[in-house]
């Protein structure tokens, strides 16, 4: 089974691996310290744990790929004169932690896996409409790629869309199509998978709204989604399992597995992807603990449970 490292993460904290092996836990120091404003940021590998640096409780977390960890969070000075100001981007390590750029409070983060960070929020927004499914248009969002140097606001997606950072500096993003890419919006239209590199972003492939998606650290991304058997995937699955594809920055996809659609799902920065899920016992039909399972291109694994409110 899996091996206890640190005992300092009630329920509430948030996590956020590190890259190279570790872990960030932002957390209260104690169960009965939950309520508290500010949490300890604490980082936890094999060799021990530290307590490092106090940041507000609501603050969002993602690892850099390299050991640190980036947080967007509200800092005091920067609510003066403001009814909803723009939240603090911090960058942390180990040894030192510094303030860098402001982004909106609801601004999506995605590691890029080499020290950087992907935002995609309002800020810049960018002019056009976007192809939605029966709804009205909806707004074009900027994203960034932020370094411990700089900064640059590079193309702009869906307000609403999912990004996913691959691991070698790119960035996954799927959301509804845009208008050019896609023409006229359709009842139930599928949504766009976008890869992102610093040069250049590429309409890959279509995929339903719902999907879940996750980089493979690799280059690649997961998504799991709702496939119908008529699409010839060839995998097996109970009624109502959603389908897990991996597919690459060329375009080349592969339905693989099936798992229930309350699956979650984290990669593991070398190719596969941690699934966590419930899974029906194969030999008697009951409902079995929920199960971690760990899946390649070559297979998959079930090879541990965790109590149902587990996080990935």
């Amino acid at each position: 089974g899996g091996e206890r490292i640190s005992q300092r993460s009630p329920a509430e904290s948030k996590l956020a691996a590190d890259g190279a092996g570790g872990v960030w836990i932002l957390g209260p120091e104690s169960i009965g310290d939950a309520g508290d404003a500010h949490w300890t940021l604490w980082h936890a590998n094999q060799e021990g744990e530290r307590s490092l640096y106090r940041y507000p409780a609501e603050s969002r977390l993602a690892g850099d790929g390299q050991g640190g960890v980036w947080l967007l969070c509200e800092t005091a000075d920067e609510n003066e004169g403001g009814e909803d100001p723009d939240w603090c981007l911090w960058h942390a390590s180990e040894s030192e932690e510094h303030r860098l750029y402001t982004y909106p409070r609801d601004s999506q983060l995605a590691s890029d896996g080499q020290g950087g960070i992907w935002i995609l929020c309002e800020t810049e927004r960018g002019s056009g409409s976007i192809a939605s499914a029966g709804a009205a248009a909806a707004p074009l969002f900027r994203l960034w790629h932020a370094t411990a140097s700089a900064e640059r606001a590079l193309h702009s997606f869906p307000g609403d869309a999912k990004l996913s950072g691959d691991g070698r500096g790119g960035v996954w993003v799927l959301g509804a199509p845009l208008v050019a890419d896609a023409g006229e919006a359709a009842p139930n239209a599928d949504w766009s998978l976008w890869h992102v590199a610093q040069v250049e972003k590429r309409c890959l492939l279509q995929y339903p709204a719902g999907s879940r998606i996750q980089g493979d650290g690799q280059g690649g991304v997961w998504i799991l989604c709702e496939t119908t058997d008529e699409e010839g995937d060839g995998s097996e699955g109970s009624d109502g399992d959603w389908c897990l594809w991996h597919t690459k920055p060329d375009g080349a996809e592969i339905c693989l597995y099936r798992y229930p659609k309350e699956t979650k799902i984290a990669g593991d920065g070398l190719g596969g992807v941690w699934l966590l899920c419930e899974t029906t016992d194969s030999t008697d039909g009951e409902e079995a603990s929920r199960c971690l399972w760990h899946a390649t291109k070559e297979g998959e694994r079930n090879l541990y449970e965790y109590p149902s409110n587990a996080k990935l």
